[in-house]
């Protein structure tokens, strides 16, 4: 037993000195993976993360009998999801499909049917974020409680290094994410022409996002048409009639808030107010409102053309947070103007009484 608990130890404290400071997720959840493939009487082993938003499981780490697989994102459910629920460890000695079936979970995801196996979870301030799991295919019984406990440790040592790696991640984006805002109002400031701040603000949002078309329209109140002063994609700029508002640019007007679509429906002209505007059907995409005096005066538009799921809520906040600044500058632009328009006619008023007085 001491021997066993001085392995265990070595065990652990290599695995923490393997991702101490490491700060790609993925490489974190590839060596521990592949140190718990060595350790472990199993043949798969599995690390999934859960989204909660979506409630779906996804998989950065699956291998089985050394091959690395891929599994598509699946619903919270049987095995997987008792463990998210309770907190608490699962471990199946035998009957894994009858077991499998009393609880909803599917046999296998991918590879052979297990015959036992364990499940612990990865538990970040008091709530479950994914599993790990082991599975032997070839014995039932492969896996004891003290098996069971190494793993609880290995996990809480995984989830530490994940959520050290998200919060210096999310310290990095919010910095990136300043830098763009102030770098997108340093690019604006003292801007006044109009066609020169939307071209300015559209090329800095294709440079950053994951977005292969970037739209800015406003929305003429007199006249009830939308203007798109600025689209391009794939690095071409695209040109399009003014129409009246429609689909999901009338919805955001009318509403004032934004709307993220993860998985845009295929060739649904409805949603784009009866036919796409111009370029390739989008897969997802990201709409913002352009807000001035609280009304809605615009929209700004992000697709992805090649792949769903593109954009996330932070995208979104800081899309917002650039229209809000785009909005700024416009608005600005426009009141210096009507400023010099206005200055201009009573320039103009001054010298014709001057030359019939």
């Amino acid at each position: 037993e001491t021997r066993q608990r001085n392995a265990e130890l070595a065990l652990i404290n290599s695995v923490q000195d393997a991702i101490a400071g490491e700060l790609d997720q993925q490489a974190i959840y590839d060596t521990v993976g592949d140190r718990i493939q060595e350790i472990f009487d199993a043949q798969t082993v599995t690390i999934s993360t859960r989204d909660v938003a979506k409630d779906v499981l996804y998989f950065p780490y699956v291998i089985e009998r050394g091959e690395r697989l891929e599994v598509d994102p699946t619903p919270v459910r049987g095995f997987s999801g008792q463990v998210l629920d309770t907190r608490k460890a699962l471990r199946i000695n035998e009957k894994w499909a009858e077991e499998a079936e009393r609880v909803g979970s599917p046999v296998v995801l991918a590879g052979e049917a297990p015959k036992s196996g364990v499940f612990v979870p990865l538990v970040v301030g008091g709530k479950a974020t994914g599993v790990v799991s082991l599975q032997n295919v070839d014995r039932e019984h492969a896996f004891s409680e003290s098996d069971q406990q190494l793993l609880e440790t290995l996990a809480g040592s995984l989830s530490v290094a994940l959520e050290n790696a998200r919060l210096v991640h999310e310290t990095r984006q919010r910095n990136a994410e300043l830098a763009l805002i102030n770098s997108i109002q340093d690019a604006l400031a003292g801007e006044l022409e109009l066609q020169a701040i939307y071209d300015a603000v559209g090329d800095r949002l294709r440079d950053v996002f994951d977005a292969q078309a970037v739209f800015i329209s406003t929305f003429d109140e007199a006249t009830g048409l939308m203007h798109f002063p600025y689209i391009i994609e794939r690095g071409e700029r695209l040109q399009a009639e003014s129409a009246p508002p429609g689909g999901i640019s009338k919805h955001v007007l009318e509403t004032g808030e934004s709307l993220l679509m993860a998985d845009v429906p295929p060739q649904d002209d409805a949603l784009y107010g009866g036919s796409l505007l111009a370029g390739e059907w989008p897969k997802s995409s990201l709409f913002v409102p352009l807000v001035t005096g609280g009304k809605a005066t615009g929209v700004i538009s992000l697709q992805n053309v090649d792949r769903a799921n593109a954009f996330g809520e932070s995208d979104q906040q800081l899309l917002e947070t650039l229209a809000g600044s785009l909005s700024v500058a416009l608005q600005n632009a426009r009141l210096v103007h009507e400023t010099r328009q206005r200055n201009a006619e009573l320039a103009l008023i001054n010298s014709v009484q001057d030359a019939i007085a």
